[in-house]
């Protein structure tokens, strides 16, 4: 009785144990905000995440005509981090991003964000605009949807390991019954 009891331990800790690696890791914040408008110059980007993230995990910042700003960045535990040598101009941007969670899931995504810094006096000199004339900037009345797109891979070799582990314990258990 005390191989099965330890047999049945055994097994449960197992299911216990593997079961966190079904949780899918998923956005939980950016720097900016997806559809938010960036009034202040900003050089850092910043995305986290709800779980690990591998080291190969990147991200890019693309303009509306989708040239790729240059960007450093920097992965750790559970976020990325983007550092841009000058700040971006006014513009529609989007922040691409690619990660591998720490179970193995590729996830990709996308998060849009404006930058509409406000004119300085000097750059309002510089254009020799009449004082009198009325500059309106308009924001599309589209709302971009954020992405979060899941390309999910086999799980295949997890099912197997599983399906071995169960034989392998049914068999201890079959064993353990016949020498009794």
């Amino acid at each position: 009785m005390e191989k099965i009891n330890a047999i049945l331990t055994t097994a449960l800790l197992f299911f216990v144990l593997t079961v966190p690696t079904f949780a899918h890791t998923a956005l939980d914040t950016s720097d900016p905000a997806a559809d938010s408008i960036v009034e202040t110059e900003k050089t850092t980007y910043r995305i986290t995440f709800t779980g690990g993230i591998e080291r190969t995990s990147t991200f890019s910042i693309v303009d509306e005509s989708g040239m790729e700003m240059p960007l450093e960045t920097t992965v750790e535990e559970q976020a990325i981090q983007g550092e841009l040598e000058q700040p971006l101009s006014n513009g529609e941007y989007t922040l691409k991003w690619q990660i591998v969670a720490s179970d193995g899931h590729l996830q990709e995504g996308e998060i849009p964000f404006t930058v509409a810094l406000p004119e300085t006096t000097q750059e309002l000199e510089e254009t020799d605009k009449p004082e009198d004339t009325d500059v309106t900037e308009t924001i599309p009345a589209e709302e971009p949807q954020v992405e979060n797109e899941e390309v999910e891979y086999s799980s295949t070799p997890l099912l197997i390991a599983i399906g071995v582990a169960v034989v392998v314990i049914a068999g201890l258990l079959i064993f353990a019954l016949r020498k009794k």
